[in-house]
């Protein structure tokens, strides 16, 4: 899987949605010791900015920091009022203006800009007078100098290229304008369109909706990410799409999955080499022994030169190189041509090939155990490959054992918060309301987080999320808004969110259950009851996902 890169799109959308957060102070700032990640934590705002720039990719988005070992303060972000955000240029920039108080009481203005461009990118606090005071890695000059700017047009500025563009086919559009990643072009079907006018029309309203604040959608295929897409995505079979609230809070967990996966390929990559790279010398070796073998079998021809040599004596001369003598009786083939040593009488001769024998003959038996020896490693080695295809850390444990690689991790963990299979709502009255994410999401929601006397909610005979309304205590009972809350979630998340009203079924989670061999997301349901509600409004509930 290709990680997918940031794009002008998605620096608009994160520039939309971190304006939401004006108002709010940076109260602490900190930074990773590899200079390659930044954290801001927002009073009134329970969770923290993160920007992470590598070498494959970069991103800005809300994390919930667990831990802050490893890291250090950067005393120059602190106590800033977020004042705006907004994007540079239709460039992978964004840009924080801030705002705080010097020692006078006297208000300081700057400049966050956060240069989200995979290996090259940066964070650099700039002053009004366009100094820089502060930045995640060294800069050549003191004064802030912006990328140079994309040379292609950008799906923010095809305004400004139409008398280009215009001269296109809209087969070749996509591929003269930047911005758009694989999902963009998947949901835009842009093969369906016969004029470029239209295509233009419609990246442009795409663009534009794109880069408003909303959901976002992560896309997997078979388990595996496949993307992600800031708008409804166009699936195909076999896929789900799971949905974020907000693009800041999907980059997070798409990038920390992907790369988890990319590490995970680096590694596969990197013991399968070795894997057959020792399969393949083992196979070597064992075609060199087979060959030293078969020449140690001709040892029995060499004693039977002797054997000749001894029985013949009296028709061997010293001097003489070779000679054709009759074989044994009823032995094949009945002359035998045998090389003589010219310096040496008939004697030594013989001697000379029953020393080889002797040498051949006990080589015979060390080669024979050798190539034994190299079958059972070969037999090992390609059972190993059948048997660990997908669990790399016993083929890392395996070929570790054998001395075939270092068992050290290339691959550093990153410190990423553990992703809850759920969204966390809370009720009017305090109670927490669980809403699972995707269909293996929900099983793991309803089967293993649930209490047997949480109530469960779900769309009655519409797709949907499990949704959990989890009881303080066993002997908790909710009254009737509370029960319209959490069905009104439960209508939202589901296929018929679009309709007016939603029947939804409800249940202790003790007469929920999954049979065997059921599909994800698919369970029994038992003494449910029902209530017909409006889908929620989701912008009232307090959200802590």
């Amino acid at each position: 899987m290709e990680i997918q890169k940031p794009t002008v799109l998605d620096a608009a959308r994160i520039a939309a949605e971190l304006d939401n957060a004006r108002g709010n102070i940076i109260i602490s700032a900190l930074v990773r010791h590899d200079s390659s990640g930044l954290y801001l934590a927002l009073g009134g705002n329970k969770s923290t900015i993160h920007c992470l720039v590598e070498k494959r990719y970069a991103y800005l988005g809300y994390i919930e920091m667990a831990s802050t070992a490893d890291l250090k303060s950067v005393q120059p972000l602190t106590n800033h009022t977020i004042l705006s955000a907004g994007q540079l240029g239709a460039d992978r920039i964004v840009k924080l203006s801030l705002e705080r108080n010097d020692r006078l009481g006297r208000k300081i203005g700057a400049s966050l800009i956060f240069e989200l461009i995979p290996s090259k990118g940066n964070v650099v606090l700039v002053n009004n007078r366009g100094e820089i005071k502060w930045s995640l890695r060294k800069t050549e000059s003191d004064r802030y100098k912006a990328p140079a700017p994309l040379r292609k047009p950008t799906v923010l500025n095809i305004r400004d290229h139409l008398e280009e563009l215009s001269k296109c086919a809209p087969k070749e559009i996509i591929d003269k304008i930047y911005g758009l990643n694989p999902m963009d072009i998947r949901n835009l079907r842009p093969d369906m369109f016969s004029r470029t006018d239209e295509l233009l029309t419609e990246i442009e309203k795409y663009a534009s909706e794109a880069s408003k604040p909303g959901p976002a959608w992560i896309i997997k295929g078979n388990s595996d990410i496949m993307g992600y897409s800031l708008m409804p995505p166009k699936l195909e079979i076999g896929e789900e799409a799971e949905e974020f609230d907000s693009a800041l809070l999907m980059y997070p967990y798409y990038y920390s999955q992907a790369a988890a996966r990319g590490a995970g390929d680096n590694l596969r990559a990197r013991l399968t080499t070795a894997l057959e790279k020792e399969i393949g010398v083992q196979r070597r070796r064992c075609a060199a022994l087979s060959e030293e073998i078969d020449i140690a079998h001709s040892s029995e021809t060499l004693k039977l030169c002797g054997d000749l040599i001894l029985a013949n004596l009296d028709q061997i001369n010293k001097g003489m190189g070779s000679i054709s003598l009759p074989n044994f009786e009823g032995r094949h083939p009945e002359r035998v041509e045998i090389k003589l040593d010219p310096s040496k009488s008939a004697a030594a001769n013989a001697r000379e090939y029953y020393e080889r024998f002797k040498k051949l003959s006990a080589s015979l038996k060390i080669l024979e155990k050798r190539l034994e020896s190299t079958r059972k490693k070969l037999s090992d080695l390609e059972a190993i490959r059948k048997e660990t295809t997908d669990d790399l850390g016993r083929l890392e444990e395996e070929l570790a054992a054998r001395g075939l690689v270092s068992k050290v991790r290339s691959i550093k963990k990153r410190t990423v918060e553990k992703r809850l299979p759920y969204k966390r709502y809370l009720a009017s009255n305090g109670w927490e309301i669980f809403v699972g994410r995707t269909s293996s999401d929900n099983d793991e929601l309803t089967c293993k987080i649930a209490h047997k006397h949480d109530y469960w909610f779900h769309a009655w005979q519409a797709a949907g999320s499990h949704t959990v309304l989890r009881l303080p205590d066993k002997n908790a009972i909710p009254d009737k808004k509370i029960l319209y809350e959490a069905a009104s979630l439960a209508a939202y998340y589901s296929k018929a969110r679009t309709s007016g009203k939603v029947p939804v079924i409800y249940t202790q989670a003790k007469y929920v259950r999954k049979p065997r061999n059921f599909p994800p997301g698919k369970v029994l349901v038992e003494r449910e009851k029902q209530l017909l509600v409006g889908p929620a409004d989701i912008k009232k509930y307090q959200s802590e996902s």
